[in-house]
């Protein structure tokens, strides 16, 4: 340690490296299929999900990279699943094209 006076250095040994490596060990993640917020608020990222998709699947230059048939299955996807809410919101499966 010529220029670090004072600092610490941490070393792993080689069994905690090759955790990861180890077949059936995988960190843990939690995915939640549930949004966690108010109904109202719930609904308002929902209708703004639905616009985001359906103005990447109508302008090619905003899609970054999401293929427009990708943003029109997405768009496609919420608009079945949430169809009172579409309606609501005047969102057509339609609009897209």
């Amino acid at each position: 340690m010529h220029g670090c006076a004072g600092a610490k250095w941490f070393g792993f040994s080689e069994r905690c490296i090759d955790f990861y490596r180890k077949p059936g060990r995988r960190a843990l993640v939690q995915e939640f299929y549930e949004m966690n917020c108010r109904e109202d608020i719930r609904e308002h990222l929902l209708v703004e999900r639905m616009k985001r998709w359906l103005t990447r699947a109508r302008y090619r230059s905003i899609s970054n990279g999401c293929a427009r048939w990708r943003a029109r299955r997405n768009f496609w996807f919420l608009v079945r699943k949430y169809r009172a809410l579409a309606e609501r919101h005047g969102l057509r499966e339609t609009d897209v094209f």
